[in-house]
């Protein structure tokens, strides 16, 4: 990688918990709603607060996987800071 700074991965914040499967989708619709109204959102644990603050445009990937009886069903959303442009959609008539 000539003239490329390589960026090292930061995890800012990182929480795990087990709830009823309602508790779960209330969360995410509470995230959802968040980031609707305001384009943003933050996570508070303990003395921490982290706040989320994504750009116009994101990009979002779900992955759904399984090994032995255990399955796993992701959201990721990404951006890029500052990426607030507005993007012309796919259209077909």
């Amino acid at each position: 990688m000539f003239g490329q700074e390589r960026l090292e991965k930061q995890l800012l914040f990182k929480h795990k918990e087990k709830q009823s499967l309602e508790e779960a989708a209330r969360f995410f619709e509470n995230v959802a709603a968040k980031l609707r109204e305001n384009g943003e959102c933050s996570f508070i644990q303990d003395d921490e607060e982290v706040s989320l603050r994504p750009a116009k445009n994101v990009t979002y990937e779900i992955e759904y996987t399984q090994k032995g009886k255990k399955h796993s069903f992701e959201f990721e959303l990404e951006w890029i800071e500052g990426d607030d442009s507005e993007d012309p959609k796919l259209r077909i008539r």
